[in-house]
């Protein structure tokens, strides 16, 4: 009877143990697809499992400690109870370190074999050299004649400084190593760091009503990874159309290798929130510190476009020299997509980021579009011409701003942004066109200062010489400015437009020359500034 209650016992303790949960661990899923943001990345990772009838655990080991829990997703689990996905730490597993950390471990113990060597060889002349003192005493004691004498001084003029010199670039190549091996300790302590706070995990319970092969799709969002548009600009001269090679260069320092994943690259950024934002009362006073300049009355949009013009480029007011005939996109590298995150570009061959934070430069998309070519100076700021090509935008760019380097007739002339206008076009500077001469000077013989009652008045006249240089007619675009009044005090008036467009909002002088071949244009404009003589105004 006892018997029967033990194997009783027995059974039911068997059957508790084995109606536990299953617990899997899936240590090699792969990354197979990564989309970059601007800002971050959405890792997909894939893996084939077996479960059995019931509850299965499965653990995706290695994974980033830097990934977003609230990203996870897990999809392929048709057929099968998906019953929780979680993330977790586990601090009694460490994690696997990547290969970098082998590389420098293995390099460092390298080095320090190689010191070893040194000293050992530093030792070895080290004796030498006490031994040549040493011996130095014991003659210098038992008495030496002169040829004894003279042997031993060639002796101490050809060895000693020999040996110092041996002992001196020992320390030097020590002094080196050790450089090195500092160098190679702070950068894998740095990658180490982010795998000592345990293995992280993403736990996923299933339940299987029989025996099941999943092909699982594990998604998450890594905040260390970024990718920023580059571009290079081409053009064989004016005249010929502009090519635009779109280019990518992409990081990561997640702690994942990437190796042969399909890539997409985002426009769009996850970590801007989505909620609308919702508008506070605007209570109404006096604006007593006016620092910048900007309205307190004015509305956002109307700041954002005086923001903008700070930096403005030259743009319709630039004469056109020639348009190219109707440009044709070159075939695509990649595919794009509109999403509601903004543009995907779909990388189509596969490509290994590795997490190092090294940038990795990928070839997007090449486009060969119509330009128009202007030459344009603004010799205020700057006493040269620029070329800038005016390509005409299409939807079908998507490009974000950015730097670009420029090649002209086959020459690199230097780096420029691309920025888009709101017409949806391209303005691009191609360089400095140095045969076109330009110098701006102050006539001092026709400006004055004078003094009227409580007023002060002063008469500026200024003169703009532009020369051709070039064997053919140029068509060149001019800008200069008249100060604009910000006080009722100060009044403003301008003399002489020498012809130019005057704007009176912005006060900007706008010339468009034609100059024949080694030909010299000269502008002059003038104005007045009168104001209370018991004030000061900034110069202009």
């Amino acid at each position: 009877m006892t018997r029967i209650k033990f194997l009783s016992a027995a059974f039911l303790l068997s059957s508790v143990v084995f109606s536990q949960d299953a617990e899997q661990h899936i240590p090699n899923s792969r990354i197979s697809h990564v989309t970059v943001f601007l800002n971050g990345a959405q890792v997909t990772r894939q893996a084939e499992v077996s479960v059995e009838k019931g509850i299965t655990t499965l653990v995706f080991d290695g994974i980033s400690p830097n990934i977003n829990p609230q990203s996870i997703q897990l999809s392929g689990t048709a057929g099968v109870t998906l019953m929780s996905v979680v993330h977790k730490i586990n601090y009694l597993s460490e994690a696997e370190l990547p290969r970098r950390v082998t590389e420098l471990q293995d390099s460092i113990e390298h080095l320090n074999f190689i010191i070893d060597q040194l000293h050992d060889n530093k030792f070895v002349l080290e004796q030498e050299l006490s031994l040549l003192l040493e011996n130095k005493n014991i003659r210098s004691d038992k008495g030496m004649d002169m040829a004894q004498l003279e042997e031993m001084q060639e002796l101490y003029r050809k060895r000693l400084p020999a040996i110092k010199e041996d002992l001196l670039k020992l320390n030097i190549q020590e002094k080196r190593y050790s450089e090195r091996i500092n160098r190679m300790t702070l950068e894998m302590g740095q990658v180490r760091s982010r795998y000592t706070t345990g293995n992280h995990e993403i736990v996923a319970s299933i339940k299987a009503d029989a025996k099941k092969t999943l092909k699982l799709i594990l998604n998450y969002y890594n905040s260390n990874a970024s990718w920023t548009p580059t571009y290079e600009v081409r053009s064989k001269g004016i005249g010929s159309p502009v090519q635009l090679i779109y280019k990518a260069n992409i990081t990561q320092n997640t702690g994942e290798e990437w190796k042969d994943v399909n890539l997409k690259l985002s426009t769009g950024n996850p970590n801007l929130s989505g909620m609308k934002p919702e508008l506070d009362v605007a209570f109404l006073g006096w604006e007593e510190n006016m620092t910048n300049g900007w309205n307190f009355g004015a509305d956002k949009q109307e700041n954002d476009e005086r923001g903008r013009n700070d930096n403005k480029v030259p743009t319709k007011s630039m004469q056109v020299l020639s348009e190219t005939k109707a440009g044709t996109y070159a075939k695509p590298a990649f595919q794009m997509k509109a999403t509601a995150l903004g543009i995907e570009f779909t990388v189509p061959l596969p490509y290994t980021i590795p997490s190092s934070g090294k940038t990795v430069t990928v070839d997007a998309q090449v486009f060969e579009m119509a330009a128009e070519y202007k030459l344009a100076a603004v010799p205020k700021l700057d006493k040269s011409a620029f070329l800038i090509a005016r390509v005409s935008g299409r939807e079908e760019l998507n490009q974000l701003n950015g730097m670009a380097n420029v090649y002209f007739e086959g020459t690199y002339t230097g780096q420029s942004h691309i920025t888009r206008t709101e017409e949806d076009t391209l303005l691009v500077s191609l360089g400095r066109d140095n045969g076109i001469i330009i110098d701006r000077k102050k006539l001092k013989e026709m400006s004055s200062r004078a003094f009227l009652g409580s007023n002060k008045k002063e008469q500026s006249v200024w003169e703009i010489s532009v020369r051709n240089a070039k064997s053919a007619p140029m068509e060149i675009t001019i800008e200069d400015q008249v100060p604009v009044n910000t006080d009722k005090d100060i009044e403003v008036t301008v003399d002489d437009m020498g012809g130019a467009t005057y704007d009176e909002a912005t006060g900007k002088l706008t010339w468009k020359l034609t100059l024949p071949p080694g030909e010299t244009k000269k502008l002059k404009f003038g104005f007045t500034v009168k104001y209370p003589k018991s004030k000061r105004i900034g110069g202009y």
